[in-house]
């Protein structure tokens, strides 16, 4: 059901195409129906020892079945999508945001090691699973806090999943409903669709409400997703009850989705495919190169229907075998290759071309800009690849644009760069890698350079491989940019500058430490009058 309701075609009007076709099946039949002529001038006896031809032969004849195979390469040329592309023109911009229930039932153990050391393991699967998205925790008992802002890095999400534990919790208790807002902050500071995972085994009805009203306020962009801890029967000899189903149970009733945590994978391919849905169910279905054309598959259709036309006595043959090898045909580096222009989009044949590695010819035909940078990039083509970074207003297109200064020798103006993109991005990794080796370089060479002449581009045409920085100094634009941005989401729970100092001297290297002074000090400050 989710791909009917997302089903599309990427060119529709290529449909028309079946329309000829149709036609002529439609008049052939007609004329196989007409009186035939010779009724009128031979005797109805000896007629039918003169006609060879059965009735049923109509329904096969070149006419005819052209009419559902051009149907099939109709919809096929019309891109049939339902699903997003997995390639770089269609990242996933979904948010996870985890609510873990730290309230002190999470630490029983009916199930082993316990509810929340299951949990995590299976929290550090999930992440895994969504390398290169951005994924946030949050933390919830007697209050709500942030454990880590939504982030790609899965390196800095580990050591805080591993942590997770009620003795971490100020206090005891079940507070979804202070959790709410502080999902809404972190939700609206993000581009894309978000999904709340909700992982308890009890919330309460006010907390189900608060969170029901989270996912209503933005329906489109923000769905809810309950995630059961627990068994049913809990271990009552160890005072410890069982799932409560009747806040999940009121989560569905608003519209969301329920998963029970279950001791193989099924629970974690249920939330991939729900994360799927929200993504696909945000996506503009007028971008082509967010979705992933299902149409390929129909030309092994079409291929079997060819081999009607070599029938003998059939007069197709030639001119079918001729669309077969157009419709088949691979993208060549030429110019002239306008003839693919029906049957793949600049960019993508640009991408087969890079593919092929043929760098040149696929940056000339990219259309995208970022894509065209690339190509030019891997191409060694410095100030091209400038030229087209230049043009995209996004934190990895600086990136490259730095990059491909530092490539170019123009040392000075690649620290510039590196500059605008930590002030955009304090914590992009890579950027201040790069940006602290090129301040290196360039200290060593004020020793016995102008630092001037450094801002100027080289006039002399450079050797292509001559001055490169090893992949080991400079992490290129094919490098998955670490975002790691800290955001302020409610000014309620935030600490001063004067706090953060105090806490800091106190908390040790271990991320449990951290957590708990941090969210100490914040309840303790939401207590304040």
């Amino acid at each position: 059901m989710d791909a009917l309701s997302t089903f599309h075609f990427l060119r529709p009007w290529w449909l028309l195409v079946a329309l000829p076709p149709l036609a002529l099946a439609i008049v052939s039949l007609m004329r196989s129906k007409a009186t035939d002529p010779w009724k009128s001038t031979i005797a109805p006896h000896l007629l039918s020892h003169l006609v060879t031809r059965q009735s049923s032969s109509r329904w096969v004849t070149p006419a005819v079945l052209l009419a559902p195979f051009g149907l099939v390469l109709a919809v096929a040329m019309a891109g049939p999508a339902y699903r997003l592309s997995d390639t770089p023109e269609g990242p996933d911009d979904t948010t996870l945001l985890v609510v873990v229930d730290l309230s002190s039932s999470m630490a029983g153990r009916d199930i082993g090691p316990s509810r929340v050391g299951r949990l995590r393991l299976k929290l550090r699967d999930l992440i895994e699973l969504r390398r290169g998205a951005r994924t946030g925790i949050l933390a919830v008992s007697g209050s709500a806090h942030v454990v880590m802002p939504p982030t790609d890095d899965v390196d800095a999400l580990i050591p805080y999943v591993d942590v997770l534990d009620p003795k971490l919790m100020p206090q005891d208790g079940e507070h979804f409903a202070a959790l709410a807002p502080l999902a809404n902050a972190l939700g609206q500071a993000e581009h894309g669709p978000t999904v709340v995972l909700v992982a308890a085994d009890s919330i309460p009805p006010e907390g189900a409400d608060a969170l029901a009203a989270l996912a209503a306020l933005a329906p489109d962009r923000v769905s809810l997703v309950g995630w059961a801890v627990g068994t049913e029967e809990g271990r009552p000899g160890e005072g410890l009850p069982g799932l409560d189903r009747a806040g999940f149970e009121r989560l569905e009733r608003a519209g969301a989705d329920v998963v029970d945590l279950s001791l193989g994978g099924t629970d974690l391919r249920r939330i991939d495919t729900l994360l799927k849905r929200a993504r696909t169910a945000s996506a503009d279905f007028d971008d082509a190169s967010l979705w992933e054309d299902s149409g390929y598959g129909l030309a092994f259709v079409f291929a079997l229907g060819v081999l009607w036309w070599f029938r003998r006595g059939w007069v197709l043959g030639r001119v079918t075998t001729a669309l077969l090898a157009l419709t088949l045909s691979g993208c060549s580096g030429s110019e002239d290759a306008w003839w693919l222009d029906p049957w793949l989009t600049r960019d993508q044949q640009g991408r087969r071309l890079f593919e092929a590695k043929e760098y040149k010819a696929a940056a000339e035909r990219f259309e995208d800009p970022m894509w065209k940078g690339v190509a030019y990039y891997t191409a060694h083509d410095w100030k091209r690849a400038q030229e087209q970074f230049g043009r995209v207003d996004a934190i990895d297109a600086s990136f490259n644009l730095a990059n491909a200064h530092a490539q170019a020798r123009e040392i000075a103006s690649a620290i510039a760069v590196y500059d605008h993109v930590l002030k955009r991005r304090p914590t992009h990794r890579a950027a201040r890698k790069n940006r602290d080796y090129l301040q290196d370089v360039l200290d060593g060479l004020q020793q016995t350079t102008d630092f001037d002449d450094l801002k100027k581009p080289s006039q002399e045409p450079a050797d292509p491989t001559a001055g490169q920085l090893r992949k080991d100094q400079l992490q290129g634009p094919h490098d998955k940019a670490l975002d790691t941005d800290q955001q302020q989401v409610d000014e309620k729970t935030s600490l001063s500058q004067a706090e953060s100092e105090r806490w800091m001297k106190r908390v040790a290297t271990s991320p449990a430490d951290f957590l708990r002074a941090k969210f100490s000090i914040q309840a303790a400050r939401k207590k304040r009058p």
